[in-house]
């Protein structure tokens, strides 16, 4: 193969790796790394250089390392398809499960991996409070580790501290059986209140019942108002300063409405309540286990009494025959307490009692009976009796035959006791087991609905953009053409308050897509080579008309340290601090703006810039500082109506700093003007992009903003604009519009008409089909969603043609109009077959640009 040739297959895999979601690698057959894509920097953090040539263990934890160390061999020995997960080192420090498989190819050996960190751990957490519920189901009272539950919950919800209390029967007292958090803080605490909080009984207060009322969980805002009168309110105050105690959350364990305990939780401040839905789910079945080991309890004591007292045991002691009626010879009083039935009924009255077995349960009785009778053995048979008065219990009857001396049967002495507590404690474990089950399917549920609401927001934020931005290209288009037409000053003037209010329409709508793409993560951010100050002085211009308007000074000062051109993404960055600059011009009515971009160099070695706009305006208040760059937050009411704006710039700039590797900050006091900050993650671009600059004079550069003479520049346009129509293009291309909107197809032909250009219309795919197989055109502007048959479809039946027909090796240019602007949206325009790409609303000097640039070209 040819170097051109391997370039160019280079390329292309380095393209397709390029927009994968997963990490991908390759290794040689010793793992040595010797590609991988950019999500190993956007995942773990490393860039591409700092990995190539380590070897693929050199990142996976110590403990991991044995484990996928044999792994690996089996793999280069066996030759097939491996998938293991490991904890895997990120740049920070960090460590995060990844899901891996290997594929051996040849001398190579292709490896993919996906961050499975957070399902993992919400596996474990689930889990976790599956297997201490069942554990919890096979204990009794004494065997209860109180402790180890609090600690638990201590883990799952993410609390500082955490107590576990249990409820006397009214239900208007408590004590405290756990408490759970750091030993010193307890030890601390204990020495505080001068005593224990294990063992300690509490008054369930009168306004803590109120606001519990039937919630599962209840939030108190601090430790007074949870405790009431319980303990002074100085008391709670002291507390609440040293231990730092953030939000406080109860959550009840209950059954049938019957409150026996509860979790109290003390968050660290700012911390949110985690896995809340588990922990009801965990307490809910700690309800029932407590339930149930009351009722053991209960029974246990009940087989406690009849071991020690057998003429008082509360079962029956019973001596009878062997027949179908178990003819009783003796029975103790206690008949009486399980079933109503005096003995008597049975001695003397010839009650059968028989009768009184359940008719399902009185085969599988006797039958038991008579094997233990054939084997002399002692036997134990469970069954249901009915009572006096209708109600139906449980018992568990053991007995033992015995024989004269001819081995023949004399009698059966036994005890029959009652079970029916234990066997509800049973019945209630099954029933939670059965609800712990649906929990967890509906949890799984809930987790496929979650990610096909994910995806309707995705489509619907697309379907959005469409249906905006297709009438904004209209409305913005025809303003142009309008504004370059005849018009006395009051229509001139009409005309540039209209665009005025369309541009800060298209401002809010492009804010409202931006951060809704960004909190879809749908935005991709670019890495291109730029020239540093160009992009940073053109962030200036929008805002130098205000300036000039407010005879403010804009000033800009960059570093002479401050590399001349870096990768990163330039309109991002271009969109962040013009964002700032037209903030601090907005707030600032005299005074000056400056903007200063300095080098950093970390303690890590790594490097950032700098930037900071610094105003002399009006200033924010510490209060409204706190919530500054939350979306639609500004520093009051009166700010907005003053100023205009909606809130969104702000937010949306965190945001991309924070995908550009950096952090976004302001320093300000009211009255004296503010200053924000934010930095970018500092990669060197190539050398030799960039010009050398001349304009350095100084330790700094300095440029002062002028605005521009408008009114003059206008006139000159439209004597070119004039000029342009009158004088039409000689050796025009022949051009195809595809557009189903008819006010999009005549401002694009009233645009092209300007310039002395025409084109042939088509409405769908399919008519632009039928047009491209009747003639030749040089340019086809094709819109992207149609009925009939949409652009994408349409470009690859032309392509199609072209490949079988291949005359004169003829390509069409075939640029992309779509008011979409999603992640992806320029991948499948291109995958389709397009050439270009341009998003509505319709620039008129792009499209000029592009068929003049087309036409240069040939």
């Amino acid at each position: 193969m040819k170097t051109h040739e391997k370039s160019k297959a280079l390329l292309n895999v380095e393209q397709i790796l390029s927009v994968s979601l997963d990490l991908l690698c390759v290794t040689d057959r010793d793992g040595r790394i010797i590609h991988v894509n950019q999500a190993w920097e956007r995942d773990l953090g490393y860039p591409a250089q700092e990995v190539i040539q380590r070897h693929f263990l050199d990142f996976v934890h110590p403990d991991d390392i044995g484990d996928s160390l044999k792994l690996f061999s089996q793999l280069v020995i066996q030759d097939h398809l491996l998938t293991f997960d490991n904890r895997y080192r990120c740049n920070d420090g960090t460590y995060r499960t990844m899901e891996w498989r290997f594929r051996p190819h040849q001398k190579l050996i292709y490896i993919s991996a996906r961050d499975v960190t957070e399902r993992i751990a919400e596996r474990k957490t689930l889990e976790k409070i599956v297997t201490l519920t069942e554990d919890f189901l096979q204990l009794s009272p004494e065997q209860t580790d109180y402790q180890k539950i609090t600690d638990d919950l201590l883990q799952i919800s993410g609390a500082k501290y955490a107590c576990f209390n249990l409820y006397n029967d009214s239900g208007n007292e408590f004590t405290t059986m756990a408490f759970s958090g750091l030993h010193n803080h307890i030890s601390k605490l204990t020495s505080l209140l001068g005593f224990e909080v294990v063992g300690k009984k509490w008054v369930h207060n009168a306004f803590r019942k109120r606001k519990m009322g039937s919630n599962m969980t209840t939030r108190f805002s601090s430790l007074q108002e949870l405790m009431g009168n319980v303990i002074p309110s100085s008391v709670a105050l002291m507390l609440e300063k040293i231990f730092q105690f953030g939000e406080l959350v109860v959550v009840k364990i209950e059954k049938d409405d019957v409150m026996i305990g509860d979790f109290t939780l003390f968050m660290p401040v700012g911390v949110t309540f985690k896995n809340q839905s588990y922990v009801e789910i965990y307490t809910g079945q700690l309800g029932l286990v407590l339930t149930r080991q009351k009722q053991e309890k209960a029974r246990q004591e009940s087989e406690s009494k009849y071991r020690n007292l057998v003429t008082n045991i509360p079962g029956i002691v019973f001596q009878c025959k062997l027949d179908k009626h178990y003819e009783m010879l003796f029975l103790s009083e206690g008949i009486e307490r399980l079933t109503g039935y005096h003995f008597s009924d049975f001695i003397h009255k010839g009650k059968i009692f028989d009768n009184i077995i359940c008719p399902e349960d009185r085969e599988m009785v006797y039958k038991i009976i008579q094997e233990a009778v054939a084997r002399n053995r002692s036997y134990e048979v469970t069954y249901r009796l009915i009572c006096k008065n209708g109600d139906i219990i449980w018992v568990s009857e053991s007995g033992q035959p015995f024989f004269d001396s001819n081995r023949t049967l004399l009698w059966i002495d036994g005890v029959i006791i009652d079970i029916t507590e234990q066997k509800k404690a049973e019945e209630e474990r099954e029933l939670a087991n059965k609800q712990l089950q649906v929990a967890i399917e509906k949890a799984n549920q809930l987790t496929v609905e979650a990610q096909k609401a994910n995806i309707a927001k995705s489509n619907f934020l697309a379907n959005m953009s469409h249906e905006i931005r297709t009438p904004m290209n209209g409305i913005c288009g025809f303003l142009d053409l309008l504004e370059g037409s005849a018009l006395n000053e009051e229509q001139k003037s009409y005309i540039d308050q209209i665009k005025v209010s369309a541009d800060i329409l298209v401002t809010l709508v492009n804010d409202i897509l931006d951060l809704s793409k960004i909190e879809a993560d749908k935005l991709e951010l670019e890495e291109v080579t730029f020239d540093v100050s160009k992009i940073a002085k053109s962030a200036l211009v929008p805002s130098t008309l205000k300036a000039k308007e407010k005879n403010l000074n804009v000033h800009m000062l960059i570093d002479l340290d401050v590399p001349e051109v870096i990768k990163g993404d330039p309109t991002r960055l271009q969109q962040v601090l013009s964002n700032l600059v037209n903030n601090a011009v907005k707030f600032t009515d005299q005074g000056e703006v400056l903007v200063e971009v300095k080098r950093l160099r970390n303690q890590d070695a790594t490097e950032e810039l700098l930037f900071s706009v610094r105003d002399s305006g009006i200033g924010i208040s510490k209060e409204a500082m706190k919530n500054l760059f939350q979306p639609f937050s500004q520093a009051d009411a009166s700010t907005t109506r003053k100023y205009g704006g909606t809130g969104l710039g702000l937010s949306i700039c965190k945001k991309l700093v924070n995908r550009m590797g950096g952090r976004i900050w302001v320093e300000s006091e009211e009255g004296k003007g503010s200053t924000f900050f934010f930095t970018i993650a500092h990669k060197e671009g190539e050398d030799g992009t960039q010009e050398e600059s001349s304009s350095i004079a100084s330790s700094k550069e300095e440029k002062q903003i002028e605005a521009p003479q408008k009114e003059e520049n206008s006139q000159q346009e439209e004597q070119k604009s004039q000029h342009e129509v009158a004088t039409p293009t000689v050796g025009k291309p022949k051009i195809l519009l595809v557009e189903d909107n008819p006010v999009n197809r005549l401002l694009f032909t009233k645009i092209l008409q300007k310039k002395g250009y025409s084109c042939d219309i088509a409405e769908n795919g399919l008519q632009a089909t039928v047009a491209c197989e009747a003639q030749a055109y040089d340019i086809v502007f094709m819109d992207c969603q149609m009925p009939v048959m949409d652009g994408y479809e349409a470009t690859r039946v032309i392509r199609a043609r072209e490949r079988v027909i291949e005359v004169d090796n003829k390509h069409t240019l075939i640029i992309a109009l779509t008011a979409h602007a999603m992640k992806g949206d320029a991948e499948k325009c291109l995958a389709a077959g397009m050439d270009e790409y341009l998003s509505k609303p319709i620039v008129a000097e792009q499209v000029i640009a592009l068929i003049e640039r087309h036409r240069k070209s040939n």
